[in-house]
């Protein structure tokens, strides 16, 4: 078996530390048909130390014969094979940068030869942010796919490529501010391209080629097909009152799926379709109403994949005032939770697959303020203790919950609620 090994080195003389690149020093051996050979094998071995190597090989059978011919006496033939053949061959590539090394000593080798030992120093780009980044999960989601012609906001047509850019930015938007996964560029990938060519080209400082090569591929993978859309807000009056309000006409119907891309496996499916009041919409408001819309959608499609996977839990609890663990577009103030201490974990008893553990009401809570990471809310009823339990949102825009409570004050012998009343 004959092995060609490739490595495709640069060697790197500078060493000034820049931010989000690290130097790894590791010792490596190998031998080479000369002192020359030897170490740029070992280097070759060092940078497939830290990075590792892409590895190809193939076995091919060449079998060329030649016969030979016999004819006896007796009028019979026969023949013989004089060769045969067969080639395999394999193909190691590594790449990498190299700051610089160290001669520890080159000895003839057994078989003949050289063998070299060095110390090589290699540079490893770090992607910036915490360490606790690093351990979660890599999600893409990939452009959402358009499946119908009609597609109308406030009685205006949009076009489908529009529609589906701002949709698949509010999707995006809404997974990275809930932090719970790693969200992976699979839609603008026009501007990392160009500057990683810039990168490559040389024009940058060679220590900054450190950085290519060592984009990440998605544990997770959101597809999504929107299949109906047509809302508007029209505006109404109290035939009693006078009172000028908006109401909501039309849905919206979007289809997505998490799949795992490295065995196509489906890990959750879910079929939305809503209306302008169950997304919290009731007024043009100052962002524009399509914008209004598109944003809605993205925050409702994440949160219903993340109650699945990373329910909202709290963190602190200090008598009626709770904070929990997930800020950002996903919590919304004025929403109703239901509180659940967790208890025992169930299994199913078929393949053995975690069914969750056992939830139990304990108390009801109105979120009061959100912030980027965290959001803050009080008891309504109920009571919790300690912190780690889970949430299940009840009212998503809490308009219900209030329209029940005024419902119940008004009217009554106890109370009317006259319009400078909070209720």
């Amino acid at each position: 078996m004959r092995i060609l090994l490739t490595a495709l080195l640069c060697l790197w003389l500078t060493t000034p530390a820049l931010a989000g690149v690290e130097t790894r020093t590791v010792q490596a051996e190998a031998t080479g048909i000369d002192r020359e050979n030897a170490i740029f094998n070992a280097l070759g071995d060092a940078v497939r130390q830290v990075h590792g190597a892409r590895v190809e090989a193939s076995r091919e059978l060449r079998s060329s014969m030649e016969r030979l011919a016999r004819h006896g006496s007796d009028g019979g033939a026969s023949s013989t094979t004089l060769r045969t053949g067969n080639e395999s061959r394999t193909r190691v590539q590594s790449q990498g940068l190299i700051s610089g090394y160290r001669v520890l000593g080159v000895t003839p080798a057994a078989g003949g030869g050289q063998r070299a030992r060095l110390e090589v120093r290699v540079p490893v780009y770090r992607v910036p942010g915490s360490g606790a980044q690093s351990n979660r999960r890599r999600l893409a989601v990939y452009p959402v796919a358009i499946d119908t012609p009609r597609l109308r906001l406030a009685g205006e047509s949009l076009g489908a490529g529009d529609a589906s850019r701002r949709l698949t930015q509010a999707i995006v938007q809404a997974f990275v501010a809930s932090r719970r996964f790693s969200v992976l560029e699979r839609d603008m990938r026009q501007a990392i391209e160009a500057e990683q060519g810039f990168v490559a080209s040389g024009r940058a400082g060679l220590a900054q080629q450190a950085m290519l090569g060592r984009e990440l591929g998605a544990d997770y993978l959101v597809v999504a097909r929107l299949t109906e859309l047509d809302m508007d807000l029209r505006e109404v009056e109290s035939s009693l009152t006078g009172e000028r309000s908006h109401q909501g006409e039309g849905v919206a119907t979007l289809e997505a799926r998490v799949v795992v891309p490295a065995t196509g496996q489906v890990m959750w499916s879910h079929t939305l379709s809503t209306d302008l009041a169950s997304l919290g919409i009731d007024a043009p408001g100052s962002r524009g109403f399509s914008q209004r819309v598109f944003d809605a959608l993205g925050s409702e499609l994440a949160f219903q994949a993340l109650n699945v996977i990373y329910p909202l839990r709290v963190v602190e609890s200090q008598g009626e005032r709770l904070v929990l663990n997930q800020g950002g577009v996903i919590v919304k103030p004025g929403q109703r939770w239901a509180v659940y201490d967790i208890g025992k974990a169930y299994s199913d008893p078929y393949h053995g697959e975690s069914l969750g553990p056992r939830e139990s009401w304990s108390a009801e809570v109105e979120i009061t303020r959100v912030a980027d990471r965290v959001a803050y809310a009080r008891v309504v009823k109920g009571e919790v203790d300690g912190d780690g339990q889970v949430l299940r949102r009840l009212d998503a825009t809490g308009q219900a919950t209030r329209e029940a409570e005024r419902a119940a004050l008004r009217g009554t012998r106890e109370r009317v609620c006259l319009p400078m009343d909070p209720c």
